[in-house]
Parts: C-alpha cells; structure tokens; sequence
C-alpha cells in the first residue's frame, strides 16, 4: 500500500489535528480503547482498593506517557479531562477499561519505555550510538599479562593462584 504525503505551507494557518476538538468520550466502553469487545471490563466499583487509588495510578500512567510523547496506544488524554482534571473526570463517569489495556500504562511499561528512549538519544562525541556489550568492554579495559588475585587486586608473586573461568 502506497503513502500518502501532503505537502505544507508553514506560511498558511495549521490544520492539524490539535486545532479539532478532542472526540467525545463514550463512558459505557473502555475508556483507553473505545473498542466493543468480548474481554470484560474493569470497573473500580466492584474492586476491594481505596477509594479512587486506581483512577490516581491510571492517571499518573497516562500522564507519563504523555511527557514522554510516547503512547504504547492511539490515545488523546485531553478526551479523558472535562476540566477538572483526568483523575477528577475518571471518578465522575466511574470509568472502566479492559485488563489488557491498562497494563499498557502501568509503571513498568513506562520504565521500559523511558530507558529505551534514553538509550536511543544516547550518542558518544562522534555522533554515533554508545555500545554496550561484553565484547565491547573487553577493548576498553587494559589488558594485564601478569596474573593478579581478584580479591586483593595485587600480583601473584611466588604465590600460587588458581585460574577460574566463566
């Protein structure tokens, strides 16, 4: 399937999507996906947790995302705000969500996500990727001939040492 590119005018006013309204939200539906299916949905109403804990983790995941500019999913946070705020809005409309999607916004699919991006804007002097590998480190220790104890870090001698590898 051919791309389709269209080219732009910076001097023309923008017509991106951000100059839209976000789309409504439909309440009776998951509120990350908005997608009809048969996985159950999750409603903080029939769960044993404090009042409103999850509404708080759920926003604090989407607004990491959001910061990061990455979504692991095709989503417009500023749907989920009536103007009270994210957290505020989720609690009003007792919003529910499937299982699997939340998982996509928990902490340690943030964490992931963070050091893969710092990994990837990580760059040495000459502009090209740092490598971290085994390989790689074996260069850029010095090599010593002389055999030393990996506990005191002093030379053999006299004494006698015993070889390990791994």
């Amino acid at each position: 399937m051919a791309k389709r590119h269209i080219l732009i005018d910076p001097a023309q006013p923008s017509t991106s999507n951000q100059s839209r309204p976000p789309p409504r939200t439909n309440w009776e539906l998951c509120i990350l996906c908005q997608a009809e299916t048969d996985e159950p949905l999750q409603c903080l109403r029939s769960t044993m947790k404090p009042s409103g804990s999850g509404y708080a983790s759920l926003t604090e995941g989407l607004l990491q995302f959001k910061g990061l500019r990455h979504m692991p999913m095709e989503l417009n946070v500023n749907r989920l705000d009536d103007g009270d705020g994210v957290e505020a809005t989720l609690r009003t409309h007792s919003a529910q969500w499937h299982k699997k999607c939340r998982l996509k916004f928990n902490k340690k699919m943030f964490d992931q996500q963070s050091r893969a991006e710092s990994a990837s804007g990580q760059q040495s002097s000459t502009g090209t990727p740092t490598v971290h590998t085994r390989s790689a480190a074996a260069h850029r220790l010095p090599q010593s001939t002389e055999p030393i104890c990996f506990f005191c870090k002093k030379p053999a001698g006299t004494a006698d040492l015993h070889e390990a590898a791994t």
